[in-house]
């Protein structure tokens, strides 16, 4: 739908909104209100994301992880009695394995609390902060190097002592020189 609009620029009345530029001064009258309605519609999208941001949700206990950890501690410490060294290093082990994953739960809860007060205190901060969040997190993903092959992620750096060895061994035959990265899934250098 056309409209006829004020020039924001020289302040022409009746020029259409849609015309390219003002034929006064030639500002760019169609690009500034496209700008426009693009920030109204990004806006009008992030307000509606922003309501689709349910309440913080408690984190689930990680307790087989702590299990797992305190069992493999007491059957290395069982062990003990068989094998003094290994079974020493297994229970040291295993209690660092316990002591991670009791950590990574305290961290998940503080954060849980963080976010609870959050939304007691301000509901649409705490909505803002989720989508924001959200955003960062699909831009660090886009970053992430893919394989121009197979599209996976799932991918490895081929470091300089690799490729060095490589070139060494195979010679210039060696198909790592140049390389940066190596595909797990499909095995594709780049």
């Amino acid at each position: 739908m056309m409209a006829l609009v004020r020039c924001p620029e020289c302040g022409k009345e009746k020029v259409s909104d849609s015309a390219q530029s003002c034929p006064v001064c030639g500002y760019g009258i169609k690009a500034h209100y496209d700008k426009r309605a693009k920030k109204k519609q990004d806006k009008q999208i992030f307000e509606m994301r922003m309501n689709q941001v349910a309440e913080p949700q408690k984190p689930k206990d990680n307790i087989y992880g702590i299990v797992i950890g305190i069992g493999g501690a007491v059957l290395s410490l069982f062990m003990c009695t068989q094998l003094m060294e290994l079974g020493l290093i297994g229970f040291c082990l295993m209690i660092i394995v316990a002591i991670i994953f009791y950590n990574q739960h305290v961290k998940a809860m503080e954060q849980y609390q963080k976010d609870c007060e959050l939304y007691k205190t301000d509901k649409k901060a705490y909505q803002r902060q989720k989508v924001q969040e959200e955003d960062f997190r699909r831009a660090v993903e886009a970053l992430e190097p893919k394989c121009p092959h197979c599209n996976s992620t799932n991918i490895e750096r081929i470091s300089t002592i690799d490729r060095a060895v490589s070139v060494e061994t195979v010679g210039l035959a060696s198909g790592k020189i140049g390389k940066q990265y190596k595909c797990k899934n499909c095995k594709h250098m780049w």
